[in-house]
C-alpha cells in the first residue's frame, strides 16, 4: 500500500490494535491482522520473514518489523493478509526501472493523441503505445455516462434555482409598484428605480453567496475529517465487506 494516500480509504489504517499504520518511513516495516499475531505469537517490533516471487519467478526473501497490527473483524485480512509500503514492493517484487508497462500521465490530456503519435513513432516496434481508454473502454464509457447524467441534473437544477430568484425579484417589484408610483408623482425619474433594484438585489447576492461559501467550506472542512458515510460500503453483517473504510473523504 501507499501509506500516505490510502490512509484515509484502507481499513486496517482506523483499525490499529497496537503500534501504528504505516508511513513513508517504512521501507522495510510490515503491519498484520491480529489473528495472525495470536497464531504466531508476534507482537509489534519483532522481525518476520516473507517470501515470495518477483516478475521472473525467482524467489525474494526478505525481513520485516512489524510496525503495527490491526483487527478489523475479517477473518480473511485478520489472519490471512499482511501489508508492505508499495516502494518495497515496486523496487523488489516488479523491479520498477525494468517495468514492461509504462504509464505517462498528462497534466493536460489534450495532448494525449500528439504524444502517443509521437512515441509510437520513436518506439521499437515490438512495444505497443495505449491510451487509457483504449486499454479500458468500460471505465471510459462509465465516465461519460456519469458526466451526462450530472451535466442533466446540473442544467435542471440551475434552471430550477434561476426560475425561483427570477419568480421572486418579480414579485417583490410588483409589489413595491405603488411605493414607485409615490416616488414618480413627487418627480423621481424611472432610470433611478433600475439602479435602486439593482443596487438592492447586488447587496443581497454578495451577502447569500458569501454566506453561502463558508458554511459550505465549513461542511467540506468537517466531512473533510469525519468522512461522509458511504451506504455501498457498510457493514451488512458481523464481517466488513471490502478492506476499504465505511467512509469517504473528499480532498
Amino acid at each position: 500500500i501507499n501509506p500516505e494516500t490510502e490512509k484515509n480509504l484502507s481499513m486496517p489504517s482506523t483499525h490499529m490494535k497496537s503500534g501504528v499504520y504505516l508511513d513513508n518511513n517504512s521501507y522495510n516495516d510490515i503491519i498484520i491482522g491480529q489473528d495472525l499475531a495470536d497464531y504466531f505469537s508476534l507482537s509489534v517490533g519483532d522481525e518476520i520473514v516473507l517470501m515470495s516471487s518477483d516478475i521472473y519467478e525467482s524467489f525474494v526473501i526478505d525481513s520485516f518489523r512489524i510496525k503495527g497490527i490491526y483487527e478489523v473483524g475479517d477473518i480473511m485480512l485478520d489472519k490471512n493478509t499482511a501489508f508492505i509500503h508499495k516502494k518495497y514492493f515496486d523496487d523488489n517484487i516488479v523491479y520498477g526501472k525494468k517495468a514492461t508497462n509504462l504509464t505517462i500521465r498528462l497534466s493536460d490530456s489534450s495532448y494525449r493523441g500528439n504524444l502517443k503519435e509521437l512515441i509510437a513513432k520513436n518506439i521499437s516496434p515490438k512495444f505497443q503505445v495505449l491510451s487509457w481508454d483504449e486499454i479500458l473502454p468500460e471505465i471510459k464509457q462509465t465516465i461519460e455516462f456519469q458526466f451526462t447524467v450530472s451535466m442533466f441534473f446540473y442544467v435542471l437544477l440551475v434552471a430550477i434555482v434561476s426560475f425561483i430568484l427570477i419568480n421572486s425579484m418579480m414579485l417583490a417589484t410588483i409589489k413595491r409598484l405603488p411605493e414607485f408610483g409615490i416616488y414618480s408623482s413627487i418627480g423621481l425619474n424611472n432610470r433611478y428605480f433600475k439602479w435602486i433594484l439593482f443596487f438592492e438585489n447586488f447587496i443581497l447576492a454578495s451577502f447569500f453567496i458569501g454566506l453561502g461559501s463558508i458554511l459550505g467550506m465549513a461542511v467540506v472542512y468537517y466531512f473533510s475529517i469525519q468522512g461522509i458515510p458511504s451506504p455501498a460500503m457498510t457493514e451488512s453483517t458481523d464481517q466488513p465487506l471490502t478492506i476499504l473504510t465505511t467512509a469517504l473523504y473528499p480532498n
